[in-house]
Parts: structure tokens; C-alpha cells; sequence
């Protein structure tokens, strides 16, 4: 008696059964890998797109730095010759404009940003 006429399967009814398993196991993985690779891209453009964002960013603050550096200098020339007027005024406006120059120089320290970093 053969394993067919026992109602068992045979080597080939298993071995096809078997490929189908497989055949939707390679399936699934497709599926799968495909949608990862889509949402894989998707970050990717979110990330590019940010970057973008961040070098944008980036260079406002260093044409703001710049600006500031140079507004600085300019006022330092400013206050340069205000100190000079100071040494030529007599009495009650030479004391005040002593006082509106070291008032000025303080909060020039205090805020002075630190130096820009090179742009890449």
C-alpha cells in the first residue's frame, strides 16, 4: 500500500505545500521591506529637508554675528571720539558725557557675543 491509499500525503503534495509556505513567507518579507524602504525615504526627505532649515538657519545667525561685529566696531569708533569731545569739554558736560561713555563701554562688555565661528 502507497502512502496515498494510507491518506497520507506525499513527498511531492508535501514538498509543493511546502514551496506555497515559502512562496508567501518570500511574499511577506517583500511587502514588508518594500514599505520600509518607502518610509525609509520618506525620512530621508525629512531630514534633507531640515538640513536644509538648518543651513539656512545658520546663516542668518552669521550674517547677524557679522552685522553685530560690525556695528560694534562702529560704535567703538563712537565712543572713541565722544571720549575725545570729552577731553576738550569743561565742567558739568564733560562729567556727563565721561559718565554715558563708561556706562556705554560696561554694556558693551556685557553683551559682547564670542567671536563667530568660520562658515564651511
Amino acid at each position: 500500500m502507497d502512502m496515498e491509499q494510507q491518506g497520507l500525503p506525499s513527498l511531492e503534495d508535501m514538498a509543493l505545500e511546502q514551496m506555497k509556505l515559502y512562496a508567501e513567507d518570500l511574499r511577506e518579507l517583500y511587502r514588508l521591506e518594500r514599505r520600509r524602504r518607502e518610509e525609509l525615504a520618506e525620512e530621508k526627505l525629512i531630514l534633507e529637508y531640515r538640513l536644509k532649515e538648518l543651513k539656512a538657519l545658520n546663516e542668518l545667525f552669521q550674517s547677524h554675528l557679522k552685522e553685530r561685529f560690525e556695528l560694534e566696531e562702529v560704535l567703538k569708533e563712537l565712543l572713541e571720539e565722544l571720549k575725545r569731545l570729552a577731553g576738550e569739554l569743561q565742567g558739568r558736560p564733560a562729567e556727563r558725557l565721561e559718565k554715558l561713555i563708561a556706562r556705554a563701554e560696561v554694556r558693551i562688555t556685557k553683551t559682547k557675543p564670542a567671536a563667530p565661528e568660520p562658515e564651511q
